[in-house]
């Protein structure tokens, strides 16, 4: 390298200065191939030999582009091989593709309680009936509020992921970590799965004024609005009398969430071009102020999940400890993986919860 462009050559330029010298890197392959070759190739004997550069600071740099700027170049894993030749260059790509899954949002519809406890009690009172007129110099009947105490018990569950010695070395990836990173999904999937069918085992069925879906022959407009159909339900059940809920959760397919979204009962109440996302998750339900939209797959088509969640709860996701171990067997080099999780899924208030079904005609998959 030169400070200015040089005239000749580098040899003997003013201001040059040496950072690479080729002949040293020639040579470390020579040594490399030759070891590679009898056997005796080793980790040691590599971080032995001259580097060829003069300038450390300028490798570094150059492995930090390297590393950072060029990472979207396919890289190369290099696997050592006496039979074939010195060195078996596999091309591989460096994402891994098949590790991601999909979001879990069901155990959103029930109020998330985490405990390091096994057991949960808790406690329902039953209110007194109304007010009573009396006669003057009486006095009312006595009336008792009483308490009703339900004992919960989470359940266990568990995952685990066994990785051999072999798998290991025979492949360029990771297979242990890999694992790991794909079974770190299944906890969240296992419990969105559990308050689906314990709120669709548990909730009182009530079915809906008509298809949202459906249209008026020849017209543009829907047959039923989804809000006021929804509004006659809760008004006499989550928020009815001596009930006390507030109806805050609404749970749905992503195919009966688009039916909704695309009411027309719902136009000008909602923006004219929803931006409808199609992945499970929460967002704000269209049309509902202050109501959450718990969108999944798990939930069948064609019915709306109506639960209070926070106030009143309709049900209960008891979070118990969650325990992560390994194991390494050293004589067969096999490495064990296993997650433990105790939790618990169950409507306790089925007053503040309701299941509305027939509001979508269901469709197969593709």
């Amino acid at each position: 390298s030169t400070v200015f462009q040089p005239d000749h050559g580098f040899t003997n330029e003013v201001g040059a200065y040496k950072i690479y010298d080729p002949a040293i890197a020639s040579h470390n392959r020579e040594v490399i191939e030759a070891a590679s070759m009898d056997g005796s190739l080793n980790q040691n004997m590599v971080d032995g030999l001259s580097s060829p550069y003069h300038d450390s600071q300028l490798r570094e740099a150059s492995m930090e582009f390297d590393s950072l700027v060029k990472n979207n170049r396919v890289k190369e894993a290099a696997m050592l091989s006496t039979e074939n030749r010195a060195v078996d260059v596999v091309k591989i790509f460096e994402r891994l593709y098949g590790l991601k899954d999909r979001n879990y949002a069901g155990v959103e519809l029930f109020e998330r309680v985490p405990s390091e406890e096994l057991v949960l009690n808790f406690d329902k009172v039953r209110k007194q009936n109304g007010m009573e007129e009396i006669p003057e110099n009486t006095l009312p009947r006595n009336k008792e509020i009483e308490y009703e105490r339900v004992t919960l018990n989470t359940k266990k569950y568990g995952l685990m992921a066994r990785v051999t010695d072999e798998a290991i070395r025979r492949n360029v990836h990771n297979p242990f970590q890999d694992s790991i990173t794909t079974a770190s999904t299944k906890i969240m999937q296992r419990k969105a799965f559990d308050v689906i069918i314990e709120a669709l085992a548990s909730l009182t069925t009530v079915p809906a004024l008509g298809d949202w879906e459906a249209f008026v022959a020849g017209t543009d407009r829907s047959l039923v609005d989804p809000t006021k159909d929804i509004m006659r339900i809760i008004n006499s059940t989550i928020e009815g009398t001596n009930i006390g809920g507030k109806f805050n959760t609404m749970g749905m397919n992503a195919i009966t969430n688009k039916i909704y979204d695309n009411n027309s009962f719902l136009r000008g109440i909602i923006e004219p071009t929803p931006g409808f996302e199609p992945a499970p998750g929460t967002h704000p339900a269209r049309g509902l102020p202050g109501v959450t939209a718990v969108q999944d797959q798990f939930i069948p088509q064609g019915i709306a999940i109506l639960v209070d969640n926070g106030v009143e709860s309709c049900g209960i996701m008891l979070e118990g400890p969650t325990r992560v171990a390994t194991k390494t067997d050293e004589l067969t080099g096999t490495q064990t993986y296993v997650t433990m999780s105790h939790h618990l899924a169950r409507v306790i208030n089925p007053d503040t919860g309701r299941l509305v079904e027939g509001v979508a005609v269901p469709i197969p998959p593709a």
